[in-house]
C-alpha cells in the first residue's frame, strides 16, 4: 500500500470513528447494538479496512465490545454502571469541587451564567450536554490540579451518554437550570456545606430518575 493510500485510509478511519463515537455518546446508536462492518462501509462508502481500524480505536476507547463470533457492538451498559458513575461523580463533588467552590470570583460566576443562558436558549440536546460538560469542567477549575482536571474530563465524556439520554428522552429538549442556579446561589452566599450537599443531592435524584427510565428500556435490551 502507498504511503497516499495508508495516509487516505487514516483520515477515513478518523472520520468514521469521530462520527460513530458520537453516534454512541448521544444515543443515535444504542448499548448493545449490533455494528457490522460491511453496513459501516456501506454508509461511508468505503473499503472495510479504514472501518476495521475505526472499530479498532472505538473499541480501545471503551466505546464498543468485541465478542469472538459476535462482532462489535456498543458497550452495553447496566444499574450497576449507573451507579457507579454516580458514585465517583460523588467522590469528585467531595474531594475536588469543595475546595474549588471556596474559589469561586465574580469573574467565575460570569462565566457560568453565561454557560448557563446558553444552555436556556439551546433548543438541541446534543450542544446542551457539551455545554453542560464545559459547565463542570469550570466549577471545578478554581482548584488548579491538572491531572485531576484531565481525570475528570475523561470521566464525563466517557459517560456523556448518561447526561444526553436525560436531556433528550427525559426532559425532552426542555433544559431546566434551576438547581444549578440554586446550587450557584448557595455558593455566593458561602454556604458551603450547603451547597456541596444540595449539589450531592441532585445528582441522586437525577440518577434515580435515570435508573427508573431505563427500567422502561429493558424490554428493548437496550440496557441489562
Amino acid at each position: 500500500m502507498s504511503n497516499a493510500n495508508r495516509n487516505l485510509n487514516i483520515t477515513k478511519a478518523s472520520h468514521i470513528s469521530s462520527t460513530l463515537r458520537n453516534a454512541i455518546i448521544f444515543g443515535d446508536l444504542k448499548p448493545g447494538e449490533k455494528i457490522t462492518e460491511s453496513r459501516i462501509s456501506k454508509k461511508f462508502n468505503t473499503s472495510h479496512i479504514p472501518v476495521r481500524e475505526a472499530l479498532k480505536q472505538l473499541e480501545r476507547e471503551g466505546y464498543i465490545e468485541s465478542k469472538p463470533y459476535s462482532g462489535n457492538n456498543v458497550r452495553s451498559t447496566s444499574y450497576h454502571n449507573l451507579a457507579e458513575y454516580n458514585t465517583i461523580h460523588k467522590m469528585f463533588i467531595r474531594n475536588f469541587l469543595k475546595p474549588a467552590v471556596q474559589q469561586y470570583t465574580e469573574a467565575d460566576f460570569r462565566k457560568f451564567n453565561e454557560i448557563i443562558k446558553k444552555m436556556e436558549k439551546s433548543v438541541d440536546y446534543r450542544e446542551a450536554s457539551l455545554l453542560m460538560i464545559e459547565l463542570n469542567e469550570l466549577l471545578y477549575e478554581p482548584v488548579k490540579m491538572p491531572y485531576m482536571s484531565l481525570l475528570l474530563k475523561k470521566f464525563l465524556y466517557d459517560n456523556l451518554i448518561y447526561i444526553s439520554i436525560y436531556l433528550k428522552e427525559i426532559s425532552k429538549g426542555n433544559i431546566n437550570t434551576e438547581a444549578i442556579k440554586k446550587f450557584l446561589k448557595l455558593c455566593r452566599d458561602k454556604k458551603i456545606k450547603e451547597a456541596v450537599s444540595f449539589w450531592i443531592k441532585t445528582q441522586d435524584e437525577e440518577t434515580k430518575v435515570l435508573i427508573d427510565h431505563f427500567k422502561k428500556e429493558i424490554k428493548e435490551k437496550f440496557f441489562l
